[in-house]
């Protein structure tokens, strides 16, 4: 256990549990929804998820949880896929992993390695763009399907001792209100969320060993423990 408590914003709403978890080494993590997410009507990309037979592409969680009622009568079940959540939740709705990656520039090259020619990545408006950009330099059929909406929500926080991010657009939507000290930690899912970081010329970064929240938390607590 730290010996003094240390504060935490979480920029996602995190589970009773991992708060608990987080109290008893003394850090005390608030909560604050950065991203509103909402699920597109399923009339709007019902036939193309339904009649698609190239393996579908998830980098979300929310792309997945959007089509979960088309999964039973889906043509294939194959899928490339993010580590951590998005993958766990793919492989507990019988979903057939072909590659798995920390990152989208890492899942492209897994996709090209299999030699697949055509995938269908299930998505929203609000992305980036490494993955179709290195699929269609190595020639690979990029079809996209938009299953959710996603907004920006900036909130103006108080000082914190680290801040917690999940995704690039969390880091946009944290800087729309507040600012990050150079010194300040920022511990982030994923390499590509990293890396957004960095090139905005944030370097006090430390990026979670896999893309789950359980294991940020870790990576927290292991920081300040080092630190005291």
């Amino acid at each position: 256990m730290l010996n003094k408590k240390i504060h935490i914003l979480s920029t996602r709403i995190l589970s009773d549990d991992l708060i608990f978890l987080a109290n008893t080494s003394n850090i005390l993590i608030d909560c604050y929804d950065f991203l509103q997410i909402y699920p597109k009507e399923i009339k709007h990309f019902q036939n193309v998820v339904l009649e698609n037979s190239s393996p579908f592409v998830f980098t979300s969680i929310h792309a997945i949880e959007s089509i979960k009622s088309l999964i039973p009568n889906l043509k294939t079940k194959k899928c490339f896929v993010i580590d951590g959540n998005t993958s766990n939740l793919a492989l507990s709705l019988g979903f057939i992993i072909k590659g798995i990656a920390t990152d989208s520039n890492k899942l492209a090259l897994k996709i090209k390695e299999s030699k697949t020619i055509e995938v269908l990545h299930c998505t929203t408006k609000i992305r980036r763009d490494d993955l179709q950009l290195r699929l269609q330099k190595e020639n690979i059929n990029y079809k996209v399907i938009e299953v959710y909406d996603k907004k920006i929500n900036p909130i103006k926080v108080n000082n914190y001792d680290g801040v917690m991010f999940f995704s690039p657009t969390q880091v946009d939507a944290f800087l729309i209100e507040n600012t990050l000290d150079p010194a300040k930690p920022a511990f982030c899912v994923g390499k590509t969320t990293s890396q957004y970081l960095k090139n905005k010329n944030h370097n006090n970064i430390i990026t979670s060993s896999k893309s789950l929240a359980l294991e940020l938390l870790k990576s927290i607590i292991n920081y300040y423990k080092i630190k005291k």
